[in-house]
This record gives C-alpha cells, structure tokens and sequence, in this order.
C-alpha cells in the first residue's frame, strides 16, 4: 500500500516539477512581443473578424491568425493573451512528452530524457517572444501520444480517434508549415508497420495532410516550385549537402549548442558520426530481449522514423523550392527532438547500466538548460524591439509632436524596419494610434511629417540632410526630420 502511494506521488511529481520548471524558463525569458511573421498574422484578423478574409496572412500559416481572431472577438489582446498563454503550454509540451515516455521507460528517465528534449537550443528561441513553434510542437505531442497509445500499442481504431486526429495534424500544419513532414512521418510509420489496410491509410492519410496539400497547390505562387532543380543531375548532391547540415546539429542530442562549434564544423561531424557508430554497435551487441524493450525499441522507431523523414522531406523541400533549410536553425533545429528521444530510448533497450544512463542524461541536461538560460540572459540587452511592445509604442507616440498627422518607417533595407513597421500597423490595429503608419521607402518622394528608421538602415541617410535623434527608450531606433 505504502509503495504504491509512492510510486504514485512519483507519477505526478516528475511531470509537475517539469512542467513548473518550463512554465517559469518561458516566464523568464519572454517578453510580450514578436517578430515580423507574427505581428503580419495578427494584423490579419481585422480582415478575418470583418469578411472571414485570410489573404492578410500573405504565405503565413493561417493558425496563429486564427487563435488571434477568437481572443478579439472578447475584445482581448490576442497578443498579450499569446503571450501568457505559450509558457502554459511550454510547460504542457514536457508534461505530454513525459507521459509518452512513461509508457516504456522508468520515472528518472523519462523526466530528464524530456528535460533534455525540451532544452533544445531551438526551443529557449521558441520561448523568449510570442512564436508558433510552441502551439505547434504541443499540437504534435499531443498527436503522437494519441497515436502511440490507440493505433500502435493498443491497435484500437474508431472513428472518435481518427477525428481527433484529423482535427491535431490540422492544428499542427496551420501553426506552422513544417508540421507537414511530422504528420507524414508518422503516416510512413503506420505504413512500415502496417498499423491500416491500404484503404484506410489512404484515406485517413489524404485527409490528414489535407490543410498542407491545399497551401502547397494554391497559396505557394509567391514562391514558386523550381522544377528544372528537381529532374536536375545535381539534385543527389544538393539532398545530400542539405542532409549534412541538418545531421551537424546532431551533437545537441547530448551536448549543449554551441555557436562556437558552428565555426568548427569537421569537430562536429566528429561527434555525429561517435553518435551513429555508437547506435550501430549497441544495435550490433544488444541484449535480448524482454516485452518492455521491444516496447521501448518500437516507441524509439517512432521518434526515429518521424525525425529522418522531417529531415529528409525538408531537404527535398529546399530544393523545390531553392531556400536553404539547412542553414535555418529554427525549422532545422526543430527535428532533433525526435532524433534525441529516439537515440535515449534506444540506449535504455540496448544498455544495462541504468545509473550510468541517468548520471549522463541528468548531467547533460542541466548543462542544456544552463546554457540556455545563459545565453537568453546575455542577449536580451542587445536583442531589437525585445521589450513589452506597448512600452516601445509609448516611446515613439511621447517622441512624435501631437501636431503630426503621419509616421513613417523606412524598411528597405533591413528586417528590423520591417519588424518596427508591423509592429506599429499591429498597434494601430489594437488601440488606434492618433497618426497614419506609412511604409517610406526610395520610391515615396513627398516629405514625411516624422520618419523612423533603424540603425542598420542609418547609413542610408545624409546627415546634413536630416536631423537625427535616437529614441531613447527603445534600443536601436532613430527618428528623422527635415
């Protein structure tokens, strides 16, 4: 009686220590902002609420612009409400995660095998401003337990299930649009396994992938599928040198990101190729083989199957589409989750020595989460527009002489222009600014009442030819007067 009672204060333990632990990282090191790509879906939701128009969203997924749309209709900041809403399901994203792993692993394993998950590099960037990553990757969770628990395990099919499905790989792929190739790993591993009859994987396959088959033949014309690269004899090298770039970030299985081994790449192909000579002879010598791990080596063939054929899919994607993934941390990165939880489960059914295991996984994941915190800390003092939005607007509204009727911003040349120029749209949109917000660029001759611009794009300006003052309360921005 007494064990079980604590074998049950273990189960809620580890994931509520775990989730608590990411809801306070997001807390610390986000601000109430966000990038370009987020404010352009938010200012869509004015053309959303009025006529159910989507267009504002330009190539954007339409997710993030929807979940705006409905905290609006309360009159909230969708903002604000994203803002605390996302370290929620940071901490969401680990208590899912663990409750998957639970499944095949003990406690302590799980909890630092997840803790070393969700240190990833990629996702402390996910956290420090309003982003998708979050929202999707807790979708994706979410998808993958469900399909783990009642296809694969159980094999238990109805028609609750696959709608629910349906609905989460949606979700997924609206957020964000690299969500594609996880919901299609997850259909290639239903297919090696034969998890449904061909008819049925058909089926319930076209209608998983239907919001992203839709984006791809309709709304991809702003960038378009370079056909000639695809038939072309280079095509296997450029896969291969994609492949490469993604496979470098590999030593974040174990090792903390370093941008400093980004300038040695050869160390770190190194530890990548220990990493996969170290799985092919603990595959080689394994010992077998209880019930449990053939669990855990399958739930591993998941994660595994999911990860190689995000990246694989995404390397092709590069070059349909001539844009170098490779070299994007932040939809490259996103793969190493599931190539990491493969690689630990892996070394759970194949190595006895579960101490050793522990002390490694507890080790390197506070060295993780160390090194991230450090890094967010270190560059939040130098980071553009990386405070409360609504300060920086303050700044610019007491800046700006009452008597002005416009405000320009110039964005030509930077994407910290752009970044200031939807920042201010958004504003308007929420709580109506007293001043027109213009876009100036060389092809606008009138003389502007006041022109903002950026320190990248200072340089663009004769000095003599206007008066120059820097904002003071918002780093990096610069006003401009004739």
């Amino acid at each position: 009686m007494f064990n079980d009672q604590k074998k049950y204060s273990y189960d809620i333990l580890y994931p509520l220590s775990g989730g608590v632990i990411f809801i306070l990282i997001a807390f610390f090191i986000s601000r109430p902002t966000a990038n370009t790509d987020i404010y352009v879906q938010l200012i869509a939701i004015k053309g959303i609420l009025s006529e159910l128009d989507f267009s504002g969203v330009h190539w954007h997924p339409i997710g993030i612009a929807t979940v705006a749309s409905l905290f609006k209709l309360f009159n909230l900041d969708p903002l604000i409400c994203l803002y605390y809403l996302q370290p929620v399901l940071s901490g969401l994203c680990f208590w899912i995660l663990f409750r998957l792993l639970i499944t095949v692993i003990p406690d302590k394993h799980a909890f630092f095998i997840s803790l070393s998950s969700l240190s990833l590099f990629v996702f402390f960037n996910s956290m420090n401003q309003v982003t998708a990553e979050i929202i999707s990757l807790i979708t994706i969770l979410l998808l993958m337990t469900y399909v783990w628990n009642n296809f694969i395990q159980n094999h238990n099919l109805n028609v609750k299930i696959v709608l629910l499905m349906v609905i989460l790989s949606w979700i997924a792929i609206l957020c964000r649009d690299a969500a594609i190739f996880i919901v299609v790993g997850i259909l290639i591993f239903f297919y090696i396994n034969n998890i449904f009859s061909g008819l049925k994987f058909l089926l319930v396959g076209t209608i998983m992938l239907l919001p992203g088959a839709i984006k791809t033949l309709f709304f991809y014309n702003f960038q378009p599928i370079h056909m000639e690269k695809i038939f072309s004899l280079s095509m296997p090298l450029e896969i291969i040198t994609q492949l490469t770039k993604h496979f470098l970030n590999f030593t974040e299985i174990i090792l903390p990101y370093s941008l400093h081994l980004n300038r040695i790449p050869w160390i770190k192909l190194i530890i990548v190729l220990s990493y996969l000579l170290f799985l092919l002879l603990t595959k080689r010598y394994q010992i077998d083989s209880k019930v449990g791990d053939k669990k855990r080596r399958l739930l591993g063939n998941y994660f595994f199957t999911i990860g190689i054929s995000y990246y694989c899919l995404l390397s092709f994607a590069s070059i349909c589409y001539n844009y170098d993934w490779g070299d994007l941390y932040r939809v490259s990165g996103f793969g190493i989750l599931f190539m990491l939880n493969a690689f630990w489960l892996y070394i759970c059914s194949y190595i006895k020595w579960e101490r050793g295991i522990i002390v490694i996984l507890m080790i390197t994941s506070i060295m993780k989460v160390s090194y991230g915190l450090r890094y967010e800390i270190l560059s939040n003092q130098h980071r553009f527009l990386y405070q409360d939005y609504r300060d920086s607007i303050k700044e610019i509204i007491n800046y700006v002489d009452k008597g002005c009727n416009d405000i320009y911003v110039y964005t030509d040349e930077s994407w910290q222009g752009r970044n200031l120029y939807y920042m201010l749209l958004y504003y308007d949109l929420i709580h109506s600014l007293p001043y027109a917000i213009n876009e100036y660029s060389n092809n606008v001759i009138k003389s502007p009442s006041v022109m903002f611009c950026t320190k990248m794009d200072l340089n663009q300006f004769n000095s003599k030819q206007y008066s120059i003052n820097k904002i003071s309360g918002i780093e990096k921005v610069y006003a401009l007067q004739q």
